[in-house]
């Protein structure tokens, strides 16, 4: 009793938004490139340390839960770990090795995840802000842009006519602010399609401010890009109603409102409990 659940996402700085006249298809014409991606990756050196912390009867379960996660992008690690290894029948509690599984499998399905998707899109005009691990997986016409601090994120994105916002790995059913950032700085806004996207943004595929497409599906992120691209007078509305919609409920002074919100619901539920209803504190917690 008295337990209080709220759900507050992601939200950026108002001086996140592009300026409204920047969003023509005269202004896009001069953009940099056709699609912006911005994300880390871990190196393949980066990985192999990861996974010497792992014990070495542990080591093919990364690879099954990597490849089971991979396959079914919604499917989160704690129900791929017992299938993969309930399976054997190891006992899947072993909070020490399952933490060590797990740093692993996410930074491995990262990688995985992340390169198919951008070397999915070769032919088309990339540019790719990240870590240096992204250069060996940039050639033809994928470029490497460098390293982006998290404050230049929004010029960054601004070169841009459209922008592959990929969701958090380690979370697979939400977004994170790369998403609103993307909007925000007046991209047309391809993302792999996440409950809580549609949640936030429309529950019918989210297409009226963001593009989404099935990761199951090879070929589906290249597909959204090309259907994207190919009509500029839709692109440009795509990314007006991405920004109107971060400008409308996405910045953090309305988390800020949401947060204040859930305490004073809170603070009201509880002075309403009949006294009866509140436990008083033992004399241990009082002293503690």
């Amino acid at each position: 009793p008295g337990l209080s659940h709220g759900h507050v996402p992601h939200g950026i700085p108002r001086g996140s938004l592009i300026e409204r006249d920047r969003l023509s298809e005269a202004a896009y014409a001069g953009r940099e490139f056709d699609v912006v991606v911005a994300g880390s990756i871990h190196s393949r050196e980066e990985l192999a340390v990861l996974r010497r912390a792992v014990p070495t009867q542990a080591q093919p379960w990364i690879d099954e839960i990597v490849a089971l996660m991979a396959a079914e992008p919604w499917m989160p690690f704690e129900q791929a770990m017992d299938l993969v290894m309930g399976s054997r029948g190891v006992i899947t509690g072993a909070w020490g090795t399952m933490s060590a599984v797990w740093r692993v499998v996410t930074a491995e399905l990262n990688r995985e995840q992340r390169t198919r998707m951008v070397s999915g899109l070769q032919g088309l005009d990339v540019a790719v802000f990240g870590g240096s691990a992204w250069g060996e997986q940039c050639a033809g016409s994928i470029r490497y842009a460098g390293q982006c601090a998290y404050s230049e994120l929004p010029r960054a994105l601004a070169r841009g006519r459209a922008c592959l916002a990929w969701g958090p790995t380690q979370f697979e059913h939400t977004f994170s602010e790369r998403l609103l950032l993307s909007m925000a700085a007046g991209c047309a806004s391809v993302a792999d399609d996440r409950y809580m996207i549609g949640r936030h943004f429309g529950f019918d595929g989210a297409d009226a401010s963001v593009r989404v497409f099935d990761a199951r599906q090879p070929g589906a992120c290249r597909a959204a890009f090309e259907a994207v691209l190919s009509d500029p007078a839709a692109m440009v509305a795509l990314a007006r109603q991405g920004r109107a919609a971060v400008e409308a409920g996405h910045l953090w002074s309305h988390r800020v409102d949401s947060i204040a919100s859930l305490g004073l619901g809170a603070i009201a539920e509880a002075e309403s409990r009949p006294p009866s209803l509140v436990r008083p504190a033992s004399a241990e917690r009082r002293s503690a």
